[in-house]
């Protein structure tokens, strides 16, 4: 009941006002383009060549000389991912996450296969993939 009250209190032209000023804002917010674009402009696109450079980089400066091992195999792949990871966050292309995968192994003539879903926009969405390979790894 106190709600029906509430509402019998308020005349037609107080209702009016505002039905007025929310055409008005709607009116207003379709005029001005929105600041926030959901996709980058093109001189924004991710810049794939400086994160191939900063990644084989990371690869060789981590890895050069380095054989495998088990016990080094967990702390060189997380290493790895955390400084490739930290380089990428450093081109600042704010628009963009990614996703860093290392897979890291013995060289003994063994096959590995892996697989990978993603929901992708081929306008936007791209990827960087470098190896690395010695005697060893």
């Amino acid at each position: 009941m106190a709600d029906n009250e509430d509402l019998d209190s308020v005349n037609d032209s107080e209702l009016k006002v505002s039905e007025e000023e929310a055409i008005e804002v709607q009116e207003k917010h379709e005029l001005e383009p929105s600041l926030y674009g959901i996709k980058p402009i093109l001189k924004e696109k991710f810049n794939i060549p400086a994160a191939r450079e900063l990644i084989l980089s990371i690869l060789h400066n981590t890895l050069d000389g380095q054989v495998y091992t088990a016990q080094n195999a967990k702390i060189l792949t997380t290493t790895l991912a955390n400084e490739i990871s930290k380089s990428i966050k450093g081109l600042e292309q704010n628009r963009y996450k990614h996703i860093v995968q290392v897979i890291f192994g013995e060289q003994k003539g063994a096959g590995v296969k892996s697989a990978m879903r993603s929901l992708w926009d081929i306008e936007c969405d791209t990827y960087v993939s470098e190896q690395y390979k010695n005697a060893s790894l």
